[in-house]
């Protein structure tokens, strides 16, 4: 089994349920962007919407993730702290 993502809305740390939602459908839209052709890209989306609105599914969310080649989890990942402040501001910390 591999690790879940400890940033985002894995983060233990992010506790406002707006906030989490917010940040699950920016990397749907991400995902969108850098992961076009790839079958695993169909049920990360799924699981994505899913986890909106059930916090059981953000397991299953992250797992899919780390399935996702590594250069396209580098994109994601990156684009997504440069548009997410509060990660910015940990980092710096």
């Amino acid at each position: 089994m591999t690790d879940l993502p400890n940033w985002g809305p894995w983060s233990s740390d992010l506790t406002d349920a707006a906030e989490r939602k917010a940040q699950l459908r920016s990397l749907q839209a991400l995902v969108r962007v850098y992961a076009p052709r790839l079958d695993v890209k169909v049920l990360l989306l799924e699981a994505l919407r899913a986890a909106e609105t059930y916090r059981g599914a953000l397991d299953n969310a992250g797992c899919l993730f780390n399935q996702l080649p590594t250069l396209v989890r580098r994109r994601v990942i990156a684009t997504f702290a440069a548009m997410t402040p509060s990660l910015v501001r940990a980092a710096k910390e």
